[in-house]
C-alpha cells in the first residue's frame, strides 16, 4: 500500500520535534532523578510512562491455612 506524502511528512516532523525536545526533556529527568527521597510521581509522569515492572505484576501473594491452623504465606508465580 502506497503511503501518502501527509503521513510521512507528519512522521518527519515527529522526529523533528522529538530531536528538538530530546534534551530539555532528558535535563528535566535528570534533575527529579538527583533528588533524594521526596520523588513526586507526578512530576515523573509528566516526563515518562510510568509502568509497573513484569516481574512485580506476575508475583502474587497466596495466603494458606495448614492443619494447625497457622497462616503461611506463599509467592505464587504464574
Amino acid at each position: 500500500m502506497a503511503k501518502s506524502l501527509r503521513s510521512k511528512w507528519k512522521r518527519k516532523m515527529r522526529a523533528e520535534k522529538r530531536k528538538k525536545n530530546a534534551p530539555k526533556e532528558l535535563s528535566r529527568l535528570k534533575s527529579i532523578l538527583k533528588i533524594d527521597g521526596d520523588v513526586l510521581m507526578k512530576d515523573v509522569q509528566e516526563i515518562a510512562t510510568v509502568v509497573e515492572p513484569k516481574h512485580c505484576q506476575e508475583k502474587t501473594q497466596c495466603v494458606v491455612k495448614d492443619e494447625t491452623g497457622e497462616i503461611v504465606f506463599f509467592k505464587k508465580f504464574f
